[in-house]
């Protein structure tokens, strides 16, 4: 989601000029005035009131380009198959609806549309109450329709959407009383890219995960960004977590327009205190989870008449599962390596198993991504395979030059900025970060650490990351880009545990694109012989620590 700011002059000719020239259009809510910004063969007006709708009946009579329709939003959308229309206008329309309903509303615009949404809408909540005599802007009895019920801002739109906004565009209210200061408006555009038109896979292709989009998660949004373009038809999106759950059927933004599948919960064996039979237990349930995943994951190969399965790390079971069928089945595998698989459980009772299953996995593979140069090495130096390297992409808009906020962004702090969740594989550099700004040179310059991520203090404080910082809730990805172009430094850490350091030395962070897009300071606090570590010593686009002392990290942020 790109935001253009303009004043009023500009504002209405930058609209025009992204609008296309289309043949049927659907104009909601058009009231006695319908949109004159394009002129197409077929005009279908949808308006609820019906006083508005005899004057249009009356002015159009005769047009055969006009066809007035006496209907709420929701009523018309409704009643159109998907992609009917060209272009739907809903220009100072869902500001007039409760926040959910113009929720769905929009929802429906994206299937109903086949080539572009057109939407105009004060910025944020602008009150407005009818006339006491119910009397409207016109002077006819509309007064109740007029009534504001929710408030819009550019950031609930993703990047699909073009942002054209003004900050003081209203000058006066309904009612004809001056606003001080005068509210902002903006036009939301969004390009339908029709399905028809995307690639496809040769083969029905099952993309078997832990987690998927809309998930807050690095491995669900590389998933969305790389699949969003993909017709949908040509895959099935299976998980062992219900995507189709109100939990997430609420979230509409980086949400896959294929089939979500999801396999059921198995058996589960209790966790125990005693060190042995917690073992087992855990070993029980991906046991277990191996078994009754395999059984469900047929069954929807078959009722989606799939041919061939991309399974992603992430889950320890999950590989094993889509290995077995493959040998079983013959189906066609391919692996998606966002980790080194085997090494994540380096510290688990499960690491000897799942460096086996590994060794025959890899073997049989039709084909292997992996997000970077380091982890192809690491395979090809053991299996003796090749691997194909997609590195982790960031969205376009982030590549777009935005400007430069101030360094620092406020003259009285350094903010160290971290976007993202924090566990083992990073918890040890945290702790030293925050050892380190307890030191002198860093409490006079008043440096500060700001935390986003959906994780609880609570949470955080189990890893024993307790000190000095700031935690804000998750923030959605077209927001956190300006977060991170905010910050004075922006952290990259990873683990410098020996047990685990061939997993880490083969990672790639998600946010390590974002980071280097956004134009700001990056720190990055890593091994010597990480991926992250060796791409930034090498093309100089960061500061590097690649030990894990205090008075070294000290000088690293003070450089």
């Amino acid at each position: 989601m790109a935001i253009t700011w303009l004043n009023k002059e500009e504002l209405l000719t930058a609209v025009q000029k992204r609008l296309l020239l289309v043949d049927k259009i659907l104009d909601i809510g058009c009231g006695i005035r319908p949109q004159s910004l394009i002129e197409p063969k077929i005009h279908i007006c949808a308006e609820p009131f019906r006083d508005y709708v005899d004057i249009l009946r009356n002015r159009y009579a005769g047009n055969p380009r006009y066809v007035i329709i006496n209907a709420t939003a929701d009523l018309i959308l409704s009643l159109l198959p998907d992609h009917s229309i060209d272009t739907i206008f809903l220009i100072d329309v869902i500001e007039h609806l409760e926040k959910d309903l113009g929720k769905i509303i929009i929802k429906e615009c994206e299937r109903v549309a086949r080539k572009q949404i057109v939407l105009f809408t004060p910025i944020g909540f602008m009150h407005q109450e009818a006339n006491p005599e119910g009397i409207d802007g016109w002077g006819l009895h509309g007064g109740k329709w007029q009534d504001h019920k929710s408030g819009w801002i550019p950031e609930e739109f993703d990047i699909t959407w073009d942002i054209l906004a003004c900050d003081s565009f209203h000058q006066y209210n309904g009612v004809g009383k001056k606003f001080d200061p005068p509210f902002g408006a903006f036009w939301a555009i969004k390009n339908i890219e029709f399905q028809e038109d995307f690639p496809k896979f040769s083969k029905k292709l099952i993309v078997f995960s832990h987690i998927l989009p809309p998930a807050p998660s690095g491995q669900a949004t590389v998933l969305y960004r790389l699949l969003k373009d993909i017709r949908a038809d040509s895959y099935c999106l299976v998980s062992s977590t219900d995507y189709d759950s109100p939990t997430y059927l609420q979230t509409t933004l980086h949400r896959l327009q294929a089939k979500y599948r999801f396999l059921g919960k198995g058996i589960q064996i209790r966790n125990f205190s005693n060190p042995l039979v917690k073992r087992a237990s855990f070993l029980g349930n991906i046991l277990f989870r191996i078994i009754y995943d395999s059984i469900h994951l047929v069954k929807v190969m078959k009722e989606e008449n799939a041919q061939a399965i991309l399974v992603c790390t992430g889950d320890a079971s999950d590989i094993p599962i889509a290995y077995l069928i493959s040998l079983l089945r013959g189906t066609p595998l391919y692996l998606y390596y966002f980790d080194y698989y085997s090494e994540h459980w380096a510290l688990t009772p499960y690491y000897r198993f799942a460096k086996i299953i590994e060794s025959f996995a890899v073997i049989r593979a039709n084909g292997i991504i992996v997000p970077n140069e380091k982890l192809g090495s690491e395979l090809k130096e053991r299996f003796g395979v090749d691997s194909t390297i997609i590195h982790n992409p960031v969205e376009e808009v982030c590549l777009v030059s935005q400007g430069q906020y101030d360094w620092p962004l406020n003259s009285d702090e350094i903010r160290i900025v971290y976007t993202g969740s924090i566990y083992h594989a990073q918890a040890d550099a945290f702790r030293t970060l925050l050892k380190a700004m307890e030191e002198p040179p860093l409490r006079d310059f008043r440096v500060t650490l700001h935390l986003y991520t959906s994780q609880t203090r609570e949470e955080l404080e189990k890893q024993f990351i307790i000190g000095p910082y700031e935690l804000h809730s998750h923030v959605s990805h077209s927001i956190i880009k300006e977060v991170q172009r905010k910050a004075d430094i922006l952290y990259l850490p990873l683990s410098f545990d020996p047990k685990i350091s061939k997993w880490i030395d083969t990672l790639s962070p998600m946010k390590m694109g974002e980071y280097l897009a956004s134009g700001r300071p990056v720190l990055v606090h890593a091994p010597p012989h990480s991926f992250i570590n060796k791409y930034f010593s090498e093309y100089k686009c960061g500061e590097v620590v690649d030990d894990n002392k205090v008075e070294n990290l000290v000088s690293g942020i003070k450089t």
